[in-house]
């Protein structure tokens, strides 16, 4: 029960910062005004379907989709976000001109129907260049799948996979993967092909190692929260273009010196980990903006942070911290948001 509890606070938390961070730029880009072709229904999508670029639902429950769909010869992006679909519509794997395709259900409402598969002849839709299946009961990625050699962006948040085919080696224009909350205990050494990966989400699985992925030479964005590692995986250290990287959660006691590698970092989420002491070596990490320790048994808190030019918040909640007045200060004096409540 009490890990239940714990997963399900970790689980408000990412959503909140989901919230607040990413999902209104996504938004921004998607309803930006005096887009064309946009439409909000099926029913006014239908009455000029050669029109139709895009279909965004999101305030309704979508149980169908109908099959006059196929006459949007020109739709290339198709989002719903409530779905309530028993089983993945077959009809969508008939609009060959898809690029993008996101199908959302609500995290809260039970109400809301999963579907339990994908389709093999999702491989038809040649030119997608951007999936994402969340908040789903997938257990498994079909093989068919990796026919999509064009797609960039791939999301199986909150489905409840426990292995990834090597095969997902072949998707080589990756450049995001998310695959968050699912029930992962690994992931191939196949990731390691992925060289134009740039996003990586792993977070709330069971992980407690990843392959040495020190290949993604291009990698910005490490997400690792609610797992089980003692260790941040030293191929990171050799990740240089690394600016956020999130280990909420975990069980990591010691941040080695070779973080200091990490010279475009700026975003380090440590909270809720077995630190001890501040980790000196992030200190070497010059452009940090955003730092948590929230919920580790830390008691310091060097002057160095003072050198970190372009702080904006220190996040120091349930920590053992009390820092002198004159820091405090001083860090206020630059506009830093020093939160200890957390």
């Amino acid at each position: 029960m009490t890990k239940t509890i714990l997963k399900l606070r970790k689980f408000f938390f990412t959503v909140l910062f989901l919230s607040l961070v990413i999902i209104p730029a996504m938004m921004v880009v998607l309803l930006q005004p005096g887009n064309k072709g946009i439409y909000h229904s099926f029913e006014k999508a239908l009455k000029t379907p050669e029109k139709v670029n895009t279909i965004i639902i999101a305030e309704k429950k979508v149980s169908h989709i109908p099959d006059e769909i196929i006459q949007c010869k020109n739709l290339k992006k198709l989002i719903i976000k409530n779905s309530n679909f028993v089983d993945f519509p077959q009809v969508i794997t008939e609009l060959i001109s898809l690029e993008s395709l996101e199908i959302q259900r609500k995290f809260s409402k039970s109400d809301y129907l999963p579907f339990y598969s994908i389709p093999v002849e999702i491989n038809q839709l040649r030119n997608l260049k951007e999936l994402e299946i969340s908040n789903q009961k997938i257990q498994e990625i079909p093989q068919s799948l990796w026919d999509l050699k064009d797609l960039t962006h791939l999301s199986f948040y909150a489905n409840e996979l426990a292995s990834v085919a090597e095969e997902i080696q072949q998707l080589s224009n990756l450049t995001d993967l998310d695959l968050q909350f699912n029930n992962l205990t690994s992931i191939p050494e196949a990731f390691k092909n992925l060289k134009k990966l740039k996003h990586l989400y792993l977070s709330y699985n069971e992980l407690n190692q990843l392959p040495d992925l020190s290949q993604l030479t291009d990698l910005e964005i490490l997400s690792l929260d609610s797992n089980n590692f003692t260790e941040i995986p030293p191929f990171v250290f050799q990740c240089s273009k690394i600016w956020m990287l999130t280990v909420f959660s975990n069980q990591i006691s010691e941040i080695p010196a070779e973080i200091e590698n990490l010279q475009l970092l700026h975003f380090l989420s440590l909270g809720q980990n077995q630190l001890l002491s501040f980790p000196q070596s992030i200190l070497k990490c010059p452009e940090m903006r955003y730092l948590d320790l929230n919920g580790n048994l830390i008691k310091d808190l060097p002057k160095g942070v003072l050198n970190w030019k372009h702080l904006e918040k220190l996040v120091l909640s349930h920590t053992n911290i009390q820092p002198s007045a004159e820091l405090i200060r001083k860090l206020k004096a630059r506009k830093v948001i020093v939160d200890f409540e957390g």
